[in-house]
């Protein structure tokens, strides 16, 4: 078996960061290599890390990077921090994975070849622990078509980072993640990867969960409409990408980041309500939306 590095990023999580290391621990696979990365100042983090680590047959490093550098800093030092796994997999601290989780994947790009592999997602409340939803590739889509992977990739996001194993060579030939971009620098990547030619195989189970907490406020999905907005301008001449389909994702964002915006900045509220309009001029439910924001 491979060894596999695990990049493991957290950030102020002292009561989520345990969950995700025990289901490390449980992994049937067991030549894994751990790399724990704070984004920012340790709050006792490393207290946490060490105490698994003692308990660990494997070798677990931990760093912290200062100062608050985002998601995508903390998981390329842990992929430095991992530079002789030839095989990188990625768990958020609020995320786990099911013990057949590592195993699985790994059995799945030896037995196609592929650079990368990912399994569906289950989604939980974080509160009540309920699932909400299973995030899946659509049944009518085939491994190997890299075009229509892409495709329906760009129209729904269904790959959690946590779901996924890589081939590091691949990771690193694509440039890692983007340390330029806080918010859906997981779908940046998932472009990047498919612009490379890479198409990724998947498992038909669930094996990694990814918990949803709510939102105290608008900031999130502000932070999160504008990230998108980013990656969509960064991957904008994309031809794999109908220029229809790519006018209709824009659109949506722009007014998920109107409604988002309409109370605390209602001038830019109204300046993103006219961009959807622009976008989809003929498209009823868009100018609806948009002149609920005027």
């Amino acid at each position: 078996m491979h060894s596999i590095g695990i990049c493991l990023p957290t950030f102020n999580s002292l009561d989520r960061l345990p969950r995700a290391l025990d289901s490390v621990r449980q992994q049937t696979v067991t030549e894994w290599t751990l790399a724990v990365v704070h984004d920012g100042p340790s709050h006792g983090e490393e207290l946490i890390v060490e105490a698994f680590a003692r308990r660990a047959s494997q070798c677990v490093t931990y760093r912290d990077l200062g100062h608050n550098r985002g998601p995508s800093a903390a998981r390329n030092l842990a992929a430095t921090l991992l530079r002789g796994c030839p095989l990188l997999a990625f768990l958020d601290d609020d995320d786990e994975w099911s013990p057949s989780h590592l195993e699985t994947l790994e059995k799945r790009l030896q037995e196609t070849s592929a650079s990368w592999a990912f399994s569906p997602t289950r989604v939980l409340d974080g509160l009540s622990e309920r699932e909400v939803e299973e995030r899946r590739p659509p049944s009518r889509l085939f491994e190997g078509d890299t075009a229509a992977c892409a495709r329906a990739v760009f129209a729904r996001n269904f790959i959690q980072p946590s779901a996924v194993l890589i081939r590091r060579e691949v990771f690193d030939e694509v440039g890692g993640f983007d340390e330029n971009l806080r918010f859906c620098e997981d779908l940046d990547l998932w472009f990047r990867l498919f612009r490379a030619g890479y198409a990724p195989t998947w498992t038909p189970v669930a094996t990694s969960t990814y918990r949803r907490f709510p939102d105290t406020a608008s900031s999130q999905t502000v932070k999160m409409e504008r990230g998108r907005l980013s990656v969509y301008s960064k991957h904008a001449h994309w031809p794999t990408i109908p220029p229809r389909l790519f006018r209709r994702r824009e659109s949506e964002s722009r007014l998920r980041l109107g409604r988002a915006l309409y109370r605390s900045e209602p001038a830019t509220a109204r300046t993103e309500a006219r961009h959807a309009r622009r976008l989809r001029p003929f498209h009823l439910p868009t100018l609806l939306r948009s002149l609920w924001l005027r």
